[in-house]
Formats: C-alpha cells, sequence, structure tokens
C-alpha cells in the first residue's frame, strides 16, 4: 500500500487525507496544535456553540456541500442569518437583504446609480468570474479594488459599503486587495439564496472527517527532506522525535510555515511562500442582555464612524434563555495589530470598551461582558494585486515529486477555497504516485 503525510489538520488538510485514504492510501495527518481543525474552531461559551473562526457555508459552496453530504452532516445545517447593517455616524443602516438596502438610504440615488451601472459592466465577462474558484478571474488581477470601486462606483460606495464589507467579512483593506477578488465577490451576491452553518459548530465538519483518519495531534514537523524516492518528515511529539516516510507528500499549513520546512527548497521556491500576507484579528465573544436596541442582526463598520478599529459584530450561536444573547466583536487588522501585546483580558475589555463609545451601540452594551478572546495572527491570506497572476505562474513551474500543497491561500479565503485546494492537491498527489517514478 501507498503512503502519504498530511501536514496540518485545517479543512484543506483534512479534505486531502479524506481524498487519500478514499483512493487506498495509507494517510497521516500530523497537527502541531492540540486539536484538529484549524482556523475552524467552535467555543463552548456558558453553553452556547460559538464559532470563532469560519462562520458559514453559503448554497453557491458546491464543493462545501458535496463534503457535507459524503459526510452526512447536510441534515445538521441550519440557517445562519446575513441580514446586516453598516454603522456610520452613530447610525446603523440595512445593506443586506437587497430590498432593505435599496430603501435604507445609506447611499445617495447618484451613488446607487453608479453602483448598477459598474455592476453591468462586469457582464460581459461574467462567466469567467467564479466566487468559488477565484483563479478564474486571473486576467483582471492588474489593480486594486480601491483604485476600480473610487473611479467607477465612488468614494461614497467604497467608504460606505465596499470597504466595510470586506473588512467585515475578510479582514481586508480596498487597497490591498485585487479587483478580481471583488468581481468574484460582487457575482456571488447575485448568486446568494441563502447561509447555513452546523448545529454543532463548523468544527464539527473536521471531527467527522478527522474521525476515519490517523490523526497526530500536538505534533510539530520540524523538516521535511527528499531521500531517493521517498519523503522524511521530522516530527517531534511532547519532546519525543520521530522520523515518518512516506511515498507521499501533502502540505496543509498556512503558506508561512512552508519555508521553515523544506530546507532544500531553491530561492524561487521559497519566495512564492514569503510572498504571501495574512490579514489578522482578534474576536472577543460577549454576552450582552437581549435588547431591542440592537438595530441589525450583522453590524459593519464605515471608515468614517466613531469606532473605525471595530471590523464587525455578528451573531454567535442559539441561546438557551431569551434574555440574552452571544455575539463576536471584531478588531480591523490594523487595531489588532495596534493592541496584539495586551493580554487577553485587557485585550477583551479594549474591545467591548470601543464598542460601547459608539453611539449606535452604547445602550445595547453597557451590561455586556467578555466570556471568551480569541486571536488570529493568520486569519485569511491577502490576495492583492498578482497574487492569482503569481499562484499560476507557481502552479506553471517545475514541482518536486509526489509533493503537493493545500491551503486557502491557493484557491479562494473561504471554506469553498480551502476545500477546492484540499481536494485539488489529492487529485495532484494521486496522479503523481499512480505514475511510474521519475
Amino acid at each position: 500500500m501507498r503512503s502519504a503525510v498530511v501536514i496540518g489538520s485545517g479543512l484543506a488538510g483534512l479534505t486531502s487525507a479524506r481524498h487519500l485514504a478514499e483512493a487506498g492510501i495509507d494517510v497521516t495527518v500530523l497537527e502541531a496544535g492540540r486539536r484538529l481543525g484549524g482556523r475552524m474552531r467552535t467555543v463552548d461559551a456558558h453553553g452556547v456553540l460559538v464559532d470563532v473562526g469560519a462562520t458559514f457555508f453559503t448554497d453557491f459552496y458546491p464543493r462545501a456541500m458535496s463534503l457535507l453530504d459524503t459526510c452526512g452532516l447536510r441534515r445538521e445545517l441550519i440557517p445562519f442569518p446575513l441580514a446586516a447593517g453598516v454603522e456610520h455616524g452613530g447610525t446603523v443602516t440595512p445593506v443586506w437583504p437587497v430590498a432593505d438596502f435599496l430603501r435604507g438610504g445609506l447611499l445617495s440615488p447618484m451613488s446607487l446609480a453608479r453602483l448598477g451601472a459598474g455592476t453591468l459592466r462586469l457582464v460581459p465577462g461574467w462567466s469567467s468570474l467564479d466566487p468559488g474558484d477565484l483563479l478564474r478571474a486571473v486576467r483582471y488581477d492588474t489593480r486594486t479594488a480601491e483604485s476600480w470601486v473610487r473611479e467607477v462606483l465612488g468614494d461614497e460606495v467604497a467608504d460606505l459599503l465596499i470597504a466595510p464589507v470586506l473588512r467585515g467579512v475578510v479582514h481586508w483593506e480596498l487597497g490591498t486587495t485585487s479587483q478580481a477578488v471583488l468581481f468574484s465577490m460582487m457575482k456571488a451576491v447575485t448568486k446568494y439564496r441563502g447561509a447555513y452553518r452546523l448545529r454543532d459548530g463548523m468544527s464539527s465538519l473536521c471531527e467527522r472527517l478527522g474521525a476515519s483518519l490517523d490523526v497526530r495531534c500536538s505534533t510539530r514537523v520540524t523538516s521535511v527532506t527528499r531521500s531517493g524516492d521517498r519523503w522524511l518528515v521530522d516530527a517531534e511529539t511532547r519532546g519525543a522525535e520521530r522520523q515518518l516516510e512516506a511515498d507521499g507528500l501533502i502540505c496543509a499549513t498556512t503558506a508561512s510555515v512552508v519555508p521553515k520546512l523544506f530546507p532544500d527548497f531553491t530561492h524561487e521556491q521559497r519566495a512564492f511562500f514569503e510572498g504571501i500576507r495574512y490579514s489578522s484579528t482578534v474576536v472577543a465573544v460577549v454576552r450582552a442582555p437581549a435588547r431591542q436596541e440592537r438595530p441589525h442582526t450583522s453590524i459593519l463598520f464605515a471608515r468614517t464612524s466613531e469606532s473605525p478599529p471595530l471590523a464587525g459584530i455578528t451573531p454567535a450561536g442559539s441561546e438557551h434563555a431569551s434574555d440574552t444573547e452571544t455575539v463576536k466583536i471584531s478588531l480591523t487588522d490594523a487595531a489588532y495589530q495596534s493592541v496584539a501585546g495586551l493580554p487577553d483580558r485587557e485585550l477583551g475589555r479594549f474591545i467591548l470598551d470601543t464598542a460601547r463609545r459608539n453611539r449606535a451601540l452604547t445602550s445595547w452594551l453597557a451590561d455586556a461582558d467578555v466570556v471568551e478572546v480569541v486571536r488570529w495572527e493568520e486569519a485569511l491570506p491577502v490576495f492583492d494585486v498578482g497574487h492569482l497572476r503569481t499562484i499560476r505562474q507557481w502552479q506553471s513551474a517545475p514541482q518536486l515529486p509526489a509533493l503537493a500543497f493545500a491551503g486557502d491561500y491557493l484557491a479562494g479565503p473561504y471554506v469553498e477555497g480551502a476545500i477546492r485546494s484540499g481536494a485539488d492537491a489529492a487529485a495532484v498527489l494521486l496522479a503523481e504516485l499512480s505514475s511510474p517514478p521519475r
């Protein structure tokens, strides 16, 4: 039986491992952390299951839905409300659903007209845009989203709509996002029908995937080298060192980890991974009294608001009692970087105090308290200008034998991207292992 090692037990790594195992490969998954799942993480906050990483699936995630079917979890999906508003000047104005947005008054009639006309300009290339496969939009990867939005849609649309959505959903800024990604996201809005989460939390998908696999947590890979036609993986588990051998290898860590594992990489190979950047954030899980003052399910924040460090407030889960609700409050990348040195307790207090100073939130959060603080130093890969073209160039370059990479930095910064990259990596490796040795 052929063997493979998968480094990393996030959604991409577990998807790869499952495909390999189903094809008859003897798979071992190595995870440096104490739990599997990577950035799909569910915590129990006083009886409420809160997803502090990936938050929802949508119905235009075909590979995610197929994987849920395979794992027997489709019936565990429950609706996730995406109704949202943008806070601006102490008032929260709806941006979703579309009908509420159109009559909500966030944008002037002229800006609404520019938004509609600008969207229509994308129609000729509509077929090349796929929210689940960003690489199809590579021909648009030529300028920043900010450049295009301000020129075509105007400053009001940029500052009050597009920038808050990017900041609140993927922790990006307009100036460091490729227009190719923005175009794909705009198409996603037209395809959206519903969003869902798993009844027992998003991490239950990873737990289901890992249940039938040999997953070894608290096992840190220190080096990977090639010897003959085999891969040698040096790892450390609770101070004990060991070496694994395998016919094939999939590296499903974040991009920043890759160069540290492969001492034999060329300068060009190392440069690709070192050039990938991630946004960062911190999530404060907050319990507050359920009150009428809360204006919308999710709240995004405009650049000109009273609380620019806040990225968003989103619902966290179902409550056992009707008199409280649990929400997540996240900081922007820049704001988190400025306070990252604070201990968790002080950081949570800073986030809550910042939110309370916002006129739209003061009354609602007056008696709230922080129950959990989760930091994401590498929240999501940044798809800035040139990133898609760089991926294409890297994919066309010669690769080491029986080696594949998986991660959302290769396909898309969301659940569908992670699953797609994991399945693609498994397909590459299976093709390698079934072909004659080089």
